[in-house]
C-alpha cells in the first residue's frame, strides 16, 4: 500500500516539473521577445518618405543615478505605409519603447529613449539607428546630455597629451587597441585609484598605478565597434591629486 502511494506521488511530482519547465521556457522566449522586430522583405514592400521633427536631441545637465527619457517624433510624409525596424542604442544603458512599427501616411510615431545614467559622468552621446521602407537604409537619431557629478571634469595636475582621441573608421566588430599617456604635472607621485567608462565596449588597463613625480605612464584601451554610425565615448581617470577625475573622449565611426 505504501509502495503504491510513493509511486503516484513520484509520478505527480514528475508532472508538475516537466509543466513548470514549459512554463519557464514560455516566459524566457517571451522576454527575449519583448524587442524582437520582424522585418518586413524590403524588396516587395513599396517605398515611402519620412521626416524626424528633431534628429538630434540635446537634454543639458541631468541627474545622475536616474533613468531620463527622450521622445523622438516621425512622420510618415509619402504615400505608403511606413516600417519603423532594426532600432539599436549603441549602448546597453539605453532601452527604449515605439508607439506604432507601422505607421499610414500622414501619421506619426515615437521613439523614447529611456537611458540609465548609472556610472555616467559628464558630456554622453547616446546613438541610435533604425530602418525604415525609404530610399535612405539607415536613420541616426542622437541624444545629448551632461550627467552632473562632483566627480567631473579635469585639472592641471594629472595631463594627456590628447584629452579628444578619434580613431577613426573602424569596421563593425572590429577590436580596436590604441594607447594613451598620462603625465604628472607635479612634483608629487600620483596614485591612479581606477578607471571609469561611458559604455561597456571600451576596455582599459593601466600600464602601472603609480606616476612618480613628473613622470608618465600609459592606458591601454580597446574598444570593440559593435554599433554602426558616429561615437562618442568618455574615459576618467580617478586620482589622488584631484576629487575630479581626468577625463577624456573617444571618438570615431563604425563602418
Amino acid at each position: 500500500m505504501k509502495t503504491g502511494i510513493i509511486k503516484v506521488c513520484l509520478v505527480i511530482l514528475i508532472i508538475l516539473s516537466f509543466a513548470w519547465i514549459i512554463i519557464m521556457v514560455y516566459a524566457n522566449v517571451n522576454l527575449h521577445n519583448d524587442h524582437e522586430q520582424n522585418d518586413p522583405d524590403y524588396s516587395i514592400v513599396p517605398l515611402t518618405d519620412l521626416t524626424i521633427e528633431k534628429p538630434i536631441i540635446n537634454l543639458g545637465d541631468v541627474p545622475k543615478d536616474t533613468v531620463i527619457h527622450a521622445d523622438f517624433v516621425i512622420r510618415n510624409i509619402g504615400t505608403n505605409n511606413l516600417y519603423i525596424t532594426g532600432i539599436d542604442p549603441d549602448c546597453i544603458c539605453t532601452d527604449y519603447k515605439i508607439s506604432k512599427e507601422i505607421v499610414t501616411p500622414g501619421e506619426q510615431t515615437v521613439i523614447e529613449l529611456l537611458v540609465d545614467t548609472r556610472n555616467k559622468f559628464g558630456n554622453n552621446t547616446i546613438n541610435v539607428v533604425f530602418k525604415a521602407n525609404t530610399e535612405r537604409d539607415l536613420y541616426i537619431l542622437k541624444l545629448n546630455f551632461n550627467v552632473n557629478t562632483e566627480k567631473e571634469g579635469a585639472d592641471s595636475v594629472l595631463l594627456i597629451k590628447n584629452p579628444i582621441v578619434d580613431i577613426g573608421e573602424i569596421k563593425k566588430n572590429e577590436l580596436y587597441d590604441f594607447s594613451v599617456t598620462l603625465i604628472n604635472n607635479s612634483a608629487n607621485k600620483i596614485f591612479l585609484f581606477d578607471i571609469l567608462t561611458s559604455c561597456s565596449c571600451i576596455k582599459v588597463t593601466m600600464e602601472r598605478q603609480i606616476i612618480p613625480e613628473y613622470g608618465t605612464t600609459e592606458l591601454h584601451i580597446s574598444y570593440l565597434g559593435d554599433h554602426v554610425g558616429v561615437f562618442s565615448k568618455t574615459v576618467g581617470v580617478v586620482h589622488s591629486a584631484s576629487k575630479k577625475p581626468l577625463t577624456f573622449r573617444v571618438t570615431g565611426t563604425v563602418i
